[in-house]
């Protein structure tokens, strides 16, 4: 008797199937009330527009809260270990990463909530005008990069969120039309702004963007030429606070200090005696 061959095939379906690296995800604190739209248990998502379809898991525990969502969402945690530090996962729904296309704090709501965005994951955002604007507790910690490829338009992306200390120079930002006051009331620290020029220049960019950089300076020998190419090769508008003085760097005197370790001052303080 010859041996028989069986083959066997196995079909799983792609749609609507979400691995934990698609997933936005975000730390809030929901004790920061001060002119938020929710309780101290309560964390509102913002959306703007339509083309949403979404899930969300508010605890990170992986169980589902919500489904199908089409606008904002509530999060409310009182049967989800009360008010406090929570991580807090946004999920595509669509089976092709378009369910969340935009976050848009724009200044109001829960905007003093969110401290970090621990992923950006693998959605397509469609805009990320006045994404987190007014966002003043927001540290980007994420170090994947979000996917802008859909996207035109990064005007007060960061207004006055003057933690959060974005790499964008490392983004795709080549589809990019729209970035005024993408920094406004933000003053970047002086490397980070520098690596954020060189970054941009080595991109194939849109001509003619009006770039925001806010009150951040730039200093080193490749972010001057890389801003004087901006403009040159670009046609680009750059405003921000400028290039820094002759020796600037090498004028400072440079301590590092970490404000949790016992002494006269609060644990997110320094006293320079």
């Amino acid at each position: 008797m010859k041996p028989m061959l069986i083959v066997i095939l196995i079909f799983i379906s792609t749609v609507a199937m979400s691995l934990p690296m698609d997933d936005f995800v975000i730390t809030i604190q929901t004790s920061n009330t001060d002119n938020g739209s929710s309780s101290a248990t309560e964390f509102t998502i913002p959306t703007l527009g339509i083309g949403y379809d979404y899930n969300v898991d508010c605890n990170d525990d992986g169980i589902l809260e919500a489904t199908d969502l089409s606008g904002d969402y509530t999060c409310d945690y009182n049967n989800l270990g009360g008010a406090g530090l929570h991580t807090l996962r946004i999920q595509d729904n669509t089976g092709v990463l378009t369910g969340f296309p935009r976050i848009a704090f724009r200044d109001m709501g829960d905007r003093l909530k969110i401290l970090t965005v621990q992923q950006w994951g693998r959605g397509k955002w469609e805009s990320m005008a006045a994404a987190f604007q007014g966002a003043t507790n927001l540290t980007i910690t994420a170090t994947d990069k979000p996917d802008l490829s859909s996207a035109v338009n990064l005007n007060n992306m960061f207004e006055n969120a003057i933690l959060a200390r974005p790499k964008i120079g490392t983004w795709d930002v080549s589809t990019i039309v729209i970035m005024n006051a993408m920094f406004r009331g933000v003053s970047l620290p002086i490397s980070d702004y520098d690596a954020i020029l060189t970054g941009l220049i080595a991109q194939n960019l849109q001509e003619g963007v009006i770039f925001g950089g806010g009150n951040s300076i730039y200093c080193s020998a490749d972010a001057i030429n890389a801003r004087a190419n901006l403009f040159s090769i670009y046609n680009w508008t750059v405003t921000d606070g400028g290039e820094c003085a002759p020796n600037a760097m090498a004028d400072h005197f440079v301590i590092r200090v970490k404000t949790d370790n016992l002494g006269s001052s609060l644990d997110t303080q320094f006293t320079i005696p």
